[in-house]
């Protein structure tokens, strides 16, 4: 099914191609959701990165920063307090959604309340 979403992207003729972004980000999302289509990193630090966020639920909540040369240890504590959320869906809609929004706001902390998005705090170790 990706094959064809991608294959109207690259029709040779305008009408046959997507009209809108919007239903192409639909279709893409729609497959997404599927569960056929897996997203798999390649590289040691792609691993890394996707699974750094599941090593913590798994216990492993150590967390190393390093700012201006001090190491800092902390713990990274999952974040899902409504208040806390909604302040950083806040920020987040106001940098990379063009603006503070209701409806930009509502669908961060819905990706939050549903587990689609994580939030960690660094606190200090216990």
């Amino acid at each position: 099914r990706i094959v064809e979403v991608c294959m109207k992207c690259l029709e040779k003729r305008q009408q046959d191609r997507y009209v809108s972004a919007e239903l192409l980000e639909a279709d893409l999302d729609r497959e997404l959701r599927s569960g056929r289509m897996k997203l798999r990193a390649k590289s040691f630090l792609g691993k890394l990165w996707k699974d750094w966020a599941f090593d913590v639920e798994e216990g492993n909540k150590l967390a190393v920063a390093r700012i201006e040369g001090t190491r800092y240890e902390r713990e990274l504590v999952r974040v899902t307090d409504p208040a806390v959320v909604t302040g950083v869906a806040e920020k987040l809609a106001q940098k990379y959604a063009g603006g503070i929004s209701a409806e930009a706001v509502a669908e961060i902390s819905r990706t939050v309340a549903e587990g689609e998005t994580w939030l960690f705090e660094m606190a200090p170790r216990s």
